[in-house]
C-alpha cells in the first residue's frame, strides 16, 4: 500500500516539473494561465528635445563704391568727410553715394532714411519697390543743410533699406567740423577772488571774419553785472587765414557789487545773425568779497501755488556793528526782506527803544547798535507774497553795508497758475 502511494506521488510530481521550469512562457492555448514575473524598473522616457531653429540668414549688404571723396573700411558702411567750413556758410554740404549689388540675384529699394529734418537723402534714378539687378549700381544723393547746426564736429547718417531685411543694406556717413562766427580766447574769464574797492582788468581776445568784427561793437554780459564794462582796441590785427582779431579789455570796477559773479559774454547783432552768434560766447566768474556774505548766495523758491505766500531764509555772515547797520532792498513789489539780527545786538532809540524786535526792514533803515565788532550772523528773511502773479518771477534782493557795499542775492519763483487771477 505504501510503496503504491509513494509511486503515484513521484509521477504527479514528475509531470509538474516541466510547466515549473517553463513558468516565464507564455500559456498554451487550454492550459491554466500562469502568473508572470514582474517587470524588472524601467526609467521614466526623456523630454523630447526641443525644436532646433533655422540660422538667421545675415543681412545682404550692398558694396560700397569707393569714389572720390568716399571711404570705406568696414563692409556696408560709407563715409564723406567734408573737412572745416564755416558755421557761416549757407550752401548745403552736399555728397553722391555709389553703391553696387554685387549679389548673384536682383534686390528690391524699400527706402531711404535720413537721421534728422537737417539731412535729406534720395536715390537717383530708382524709386522705392523697384529692383536692383545684379551687379547693378546707384547713387544715393546726400544733402546736409548747414543753418540747422551748431558750431564743432558733425556726424550725420542716411541708411539704404532693401525690402525684407530689417537691418540696412548701407550706412551713409557724412562728417566733418564746423568753425563759429567768432572765437573768444579765453573762453573762461575768471577774475578769482576781488577785494571790493579794488580794480581788476582781464583781456580777451576775439577771432572772426573781418566784416562781421567790423560791424559788431562790444560785447555784453548776461545776467548783467554793475560796474563791469568792455573796452575795445582800435587796432584790428589781421591773420594769415584771412581772420582778424580785436582785444577787449574787461574791467571789473571798484564799485562793483561784492557776492559771486557767473555770466555768459557775447554779441548781439542783426536778427539773421543773432542765432549763429549765439554758438560764440566766453563764460565768466569770479567773486567780489566785501565786508559781508550771504550762504546760499541765490533766493530760489521754486514752485509756488498761485495765491500762496512762501518764505526763504538767508544766512547773512560779516562784523556785527556792520549788520546791525546794514540796510535790505527789494526791486520787486511781490517780494520783501529784512534783516533779523540775533540775541547779542542791542536796539536803541527804535520805535520806543530797546524792547522793538531787532531788524532792519526792506521798508527803510533801522538804526541797530551791536556789541561788538566781532563776527556774527543774521538770518536774512525774504517772502514772497499772496499777489504775485503766475509765471516766472525774476529780481533781485540787495543788502547794503554802512560802507556802502551792496550784496546783490538773484530771486526766483515759478508761480503756479491762479484760477482767482485774471
Amino acid at each position: 500500500m505504501n510503496s503504491r502511494r509513494f509511486a503515484l506521488t513521484l509521477a504527479a510530481l514528475t509531470a509538474l516539473a516541466p510547466a515549473a521550469l517553463h513558468a516565464n512562457t507564455p500559456p498554451a492555448p487550454g492550459s491554466l494561465p500562469v502568473n508572470p514575473a514582474p517587470a524588472p524598473f524601467a526609467p521614466a522616457p526623456a523630454p523630447p528635445a526641443p525644436p532646433v531653429e533655422a540660422p538667421v540668414a545675415p543681412a545682404q549688404l550692398l558694396t560700397i563704391v569707393k569714389t572720390d571723396g568716399t571711404t570705406s573700411d568696414t563692409p556696408g558702411l560709407a563715409v564723406h568727410d567734408f573737412g572745416t567750413l564755416s558755421i557761416a556758410r549757407t550752401e548745403p554740404i552736399q555728397h553722391d553715394f555709389a553703391v553696387r549689388n554685387d549679389s548673384a540675384t536682383p534686390v528690391t529699394l524699400d527706402h531711404v532714411q535720413a537721421a534728422c529734418s537737417c539731412t535729406a537723402a534720395v536715390a537717383d534714378g530708382i524709386l522705392p519697390g523697384e529692383q536692383i539687378a545684379a551687379g547693378k549700381t546707384i547713387t544715393i544723393h546726400v544733402s546736409v543743410d548747414p543753418g540747422h547746426l551748431g558750431p564743432g564736429p558733425a556726424n550725420k547718417m542716411v541708411w539704404v533699406y532693401l525690402k525684407g531685411q530689417p537691418s540696412p543694406g548701407a550706412t551713409l556717413q557724412m562728417t566733418g567740423i564746423l568753425t563759429p562766427l567768432l572765437t573768444f580766447e579765453p573762453s573762461l574769464l575768471d577774475f578769482g577772488t576781488v577785494n571790493a574797492g579794488q580794480e581788476k582788468s582781464l583781456l580777451l581776445h576775439v577771432t572772426g571774419d573781418p566784416k562781421l568784427l567790423s560791424a559788431l561793437t562790444t560785447p555784453s554780459l548776461a545776467p548783467a553785472i554793475a560796474d563791469l564794462t568792455f573796452v575795445r582796441e582800435k587796432e584790428m590785427h589781421l591773420d594769415k587765414d584771412g581772420k582778424s582779431t580785436v582785444d577787449f579789455h574787461v574791467v571789473l570796477g571798484k564799485h562793483a557789487r561784492i557776492g559771486m559773479m557767473q555770466g555768459t559774454v557775447s554779441f548781439t547783432a542783426s536778427p539773421t545773425e543773432n542765432t549763429r552768434l549765439a554758438s560764440a560766447y566766453a563764460s565768466l566768474v569770479g567773486e567780489v568779497r566785501g565786508e559781508i556774505n550771504a550762504s546760499p548766495s541765490t533766493v530760489a523758491f521754486g514752485s509756488v501755488a498761485g495765491g500762496k505766500s512762501a518764505e526763504q531764509q538767508i544766512i547773512i555772515n560779516g562784523a556785527g556793528k556792520v549788520l546791525a547797520k546794514s540796510t535790505v532792498r527789494s526791486a520787486s513789489p511781490y517780494v520783501t526782506a529784512k534783516i533779523v539780527l540775533t540775541s547779542k545786538t542791542l536796539v536803541s532809540n527804535v520805535m520806543g527803544g530797546s524792547g522793538t524786535p531787532p531788524y532792519a526792514s526792506s521798508s527803510g533803515t533801522v538804526n541797530i547798535v551791536s556789541n561788538g565788532g566781532e563776527n556774527a550772523n543774521a538770518t536774512l528773511e525774504v517772502t514772497l507774497n499772496d499777489k504775485a502773479p503766475s509765471g516766472v518771477l525774476q529780481t533781485e534782493v540787495v543788502v547794503t553795508t554802512p560802507g556802502g557795499q551792496q550784496l546783490a542775492l538773484p530771486v526766483w519763483a515759478f508761480i503756479e497758475g491762479n484760477a482767482g487771477q485774471h
